[in-house]
């Protein structure tokens, strides 16, 4: 028989202890791992995430994500022995840290809204840096005024219930007021139109919307405004702008437009209806309100006398305007219209020598005044031998086949209708005399 004695080899103890971290910290693993007899000298660490370390007793790891994850350790001893152990390592998870704003005009208290999330545990710090160098802030949604414009690289901090710390950096516009001001009519007479126009600028973008008050109700959201008064007065005019980058600013100009009230034109004519023999017409100023006056007669006179006259030397229809202007600068125009009307006259000569030496060849009527006309030329016992319907052309002592007349005493019987339409008829005798 032979016997051998075998050595039986202590198993190690695994065991390690592990201190908790923060997302893209460090984990630490610490092996506590025993051995009766003997020692462990080789360590392998398996970290749940797929990576691995072997060598020392004490390592850290840093997780890419949160979480909790299985760590193993397995342990060799001098003798070959082995063991191990799996013990879970918790990854607490950073703040998701974002936020937003409003209110980016200068004068403004910007609002700062914090919009941070986090996957389990709950946000206990803010701080806030406003990239001014001056302020800074440690609650959340805080509000903060900058004195000037520009681009200011804001960050925020927060920190988790684990302690667990992330930041962003963001740049936050803050952009010029608009500077108001604007151009127009500070004169106006009642009636009349006047024209506003926006003069305002800024710094950062373009005006795009206008809000105007004329002082009298009314309103009007259009870069150029044209606006008619209806009654005298001063006026106040405001005017409000807005930016595209949603900066506004308005500004009140007191007392800017004085409107004043407009005199009243008006006259009355000695004769509304002149003839030309009887043509000299005097104007008389009913004007209201006036300290001057413009006469245009419509015959190429005119006159600034307060009650002139006029002498028309020919027939037709003419049109008299006044213009008349007050203190203010003020003017009103009326208009009348008159005619002068030919006056009515007619002469029938009693005889005529129609022998061709170039006097009284035709028997003619002369006159002014009429519109329509007949003229006929009777033997005495009542045959017409002669008719005209036109004034110019007279009786040239001939039939109505050119045979010459004899000598005599003839007939004429002539009707005429004035500018009135009153009718005039004249019966007589003439004497051919050649």
């Amino acid at each position: 028989m032979i016997t051998k004695n075998v050595i039986v080899h202590e198993l190690p103890v695994a065991d390690f202890v592990t201190i908790n971290a923060c997302q893209n910290e460090h984990n630490l693993f610490q092996s506590t791992s025993t051995i009766g007899l003997g020692n462990i000298n080789n360590w392998n660490w398996s970290f749940g995430d797929g990576n691995t370390f072997s060598g020392d007793r004490e390592t850290e790891h840093i997780y890419q994500n949160d979480g909790i994850f299985d760590v193993t350790l397995h342990i060799i001893s001098d003798k070959g022995c082995e063991a191990e152990t799996t013990i879970q390592t918790m990854v607490y998870p950073l703040p998701n840290v974002s936020f937003n704003t409003d209110y980016h005009c200068l004068g403004d208290y910007t609002a700062f809204y914090e919009d941070a999330t986090i996957s389990f545990g709950s946000i206990i710090g803010w701080s806030w840096d406003f990239g001014d160098g001056l302020g800074t802030a440690n609650h959340n949604n805080p509000n903060y005024q900058y004195l000037t414009t520009g681009i200011y690289p804001v960050r925020l901090t927060l920190l988790s219930d684990q302690l667990c710390e992330n930041s962003i950096t963001n740049n936050v516009t803050i952009s010029d007021l608009p500077e108001v001001a604007i151009y127009g009519n500070e004169r106006a007479c009642v009636g009349d139109e006047i024209r506003l126009l926006d003069l305002s600028s800024v710094e950062d973008g373009e005006i795009s919307s206008w809000d105007w008050n004329l002082g009298d109700g009314t309103k009007s959201n259009q870069e150029k405004v044209k606006h008619t008064y209806q009654s005298p007065g001063i006026y106040t005019v405001s005017l409000s702008v807005l930016s595209n980058l949603g900066c506004s600013n308005s500004q009140t100009f007191l007392d800017m437009i004085h409107v004043f009230e407009k005199p009243i034109a008006g006259f009355s004519v000695s004769n509304q209806f002149p003839s030309i023999n009887n043509s000299t017409i005097d104007m008389f100023d009913r004007s209201v309100g006036a300290n001057s006056w413009f006469w245009d007669f419509g015959n190429g006179f005119d006159s600034e006398l307060q009650n002139p006259s006029i002498t028309y030397y020919d027939t037709g229809k003419y049109t008299i305007s006044l213009l008349v202007t007050n203190i203010d600068g003020c003017s009103d125009k009326f208009y009348r219209e008159i005619n002068v009307d030919p006056e009515f006259t007619l002469f029938i000569p009693n005889s005529f020598t129609p022998n061709g030496d170039g006097l009284d060849d035709d028997f003619l009527a002369y006159g002014e005044g009429g519109v329509s006309f007949k003229m006929n030329i009777y033997k005495r016992w009542g045959e017409i031998i002669f008719t005209s319907f036109d004034k110019e052309v007279g009786w040239n002592g001939k039939d109505r086949f050119a045979n010459l007349i004899p000598n005599g005493i003839y007939l004429y019987h002539i009707s005429v209708t004035d500018f009135n339409g009153k009718v005039w008829v004249y019966n007589g005798e003439v004497n051919l005399m050649r």
